[in-house]
C-alpha cells in the first residue's frame, strides 16, 4: 500500500492530492494546512517518499496501487482530484479508469499534446532521469521556479528520496504519452491550469487539453499569470483559494487568467484575459 497521510475536517468532502515527480507528498504541506474544511489524503506514489520502496511501472499501475490505497484508507475513492505535474497525469489515468465517480479534478502543469521531437527526449531522460533528483539539478530547478527559500529547501530535501531507475521510468512513459487520449467519458467539473511561465508546450496547449473533456459537466481551463511549473509552492495562499473554490464551486479567484476551449490551434494560441462574464462557480457545490 502507497504511504498515506490523512487530515483536515472528517466531515468535509474528499480530496485526494497527487504529487509531481521527484518530489513527495510534502509539496501539498503548505497548501492544505490552509485548506482546513476539507479532508485532504496526501499520498506518495511509488518511487517517491515513503513509497520508495515501491518501483513506479507505470502510470496504470499507479492509478491501480491509489484505488486499492483508497479503498484500504477510507473505503472508497476520494470525490475529488488534484494533480500537478507527474500527479496531474497519474490522476489522469485514475479518472479515465473511473469515468463517472469523481465530483471534479484539478490537473496543473501537464500538457495537451505529445511532446514533439520526443526521441530527443527520451535520449534526453534515459541520460540524465536517474539523476533527477540529484542536489545539482534540482537546485536548477528550484531557481527556475523561483521558489522562495523555505520552499526550495524543502523541494530539494523531498528530491532525495527519488529512486533513479522509477524517475526514468514514468520520464519515459511521459515522453511517449497523448495526454487527452481517452478523456472524452470523463465526467467530472474540471479545471485545468498553468503557471505563465511554464513551458510553452504546456501554456499553448492547454485550450486542446479543454477541449479533448467532452462529457465533463463543465470545463474550464486558466493561466496563472507571473508563476511557474510548481506554483503552488511559490504562492500557497493563492493555491488554496483556487482549490478551495473550484472543490466547493464557488467564485475562482480574479487572478486567473481564463482561455478558450481550443478556438484556434493550439500552435498559434497566445494567452489572453477573459471576458468579464465567465468569472463564474465553477459548479454547483458537492
Amino acid at each position: 500500500m502507497l504511504h498515506t497521510y490523512t487530515f483536515g475536517s472528517a466531515d468535509g468532502p474528499t480530496v485526494l492530492f497527487l504529487h509531481g515527480g521527484a518530489t513527495t507528498s510534502n509539496l501539498w504541506r503548505r497548501v492544505t494546512e490552509r485548506m482546513p474544511e476539507v479532508r485532504s489524503v496526501l499520498v506518495d506514489m511509488p518511487g517517491h517518499g515513503h513509497s520508495n520502496h515501491i518501483r513506479w511501472t507505470s502510470l496504470d499501475d499507479t492509478a491501480l496501487r491509489l484505488e486499492e490505497t483508497m479503498h484500504a484508507t477510507l473505503g472508497r475513492l476520494p470525490d475529488h482530484v488534484i494533480g500537478l505535474s507527474l500527479g496531474a497525469y497519474t490522476a489522469t489515468r485514475l479518472l479515465k479508469r473511473n469515468p463517472t465517480h469523481f465530483k471534479s479534478a484539478l490537473l496543473t502543469g501537464m500538457t495537451g499534446k505529445p511532446m514533439p521531437r520526443a526521441w530527443l527526449m527520451k535520449l534526453f531522460t534515459l541520460l540524465v532521469g536517474g539523476f533527477a533528483s540529484s542536489r545539482l539539478l534540482t537546485g536548477i530547478s528550484a531557481r527556475m521556479m523561483e521558489l522562495p527559500d523555505d520552499a526550495k529547501r524543502a523541494f530539494m530535501e523531498d528530491a532525495k528520496s527519488t529512486h533513479g531507475p522509477s524517475a526514468r521510468r514514468f520520464l519515459s512513459e511521459i515522453v511517449d504519452l497523448d495526454p487527452a487520449a481517452g478523456v472524452g467519458e470523463i465526467t467530472a467539473r474540471m479545471l485545468l491550469l498553468s503557471g505563465s511561465k511554464e513551458d510553452k508546450l504546456i501554456v499553448s496547449s492547454l485550450p486542446h487539453l479543454a477541449a479533448s473533456f467532452k462529457s465533463a459537466s463543465s470545463v474550464q481551463a486558466a493561466l496563472l499569470p507571473g508563476l511557474h511549473h510548481a506554483w503552488p509552492l511559490q504562492t500557497p495562499d493563492l493555491a488554496a483559494s483556487v482549490f478551495n473554490a473550484h472543490v466547493f464551486g464557488k467564485v475562482l479567484p480574479e487572478e486567473l487568467e481564463f482561455v478558450p476551449a481550443a478556438p484556434e490551434p493550439a500552435e498559434t494560441f497566445k494567452p489572453r484575459g477573459q471576458p468579464e462574464n465567465r468569472f463564474a462557480p465553477s459548479g454547483p457545490a458537492p
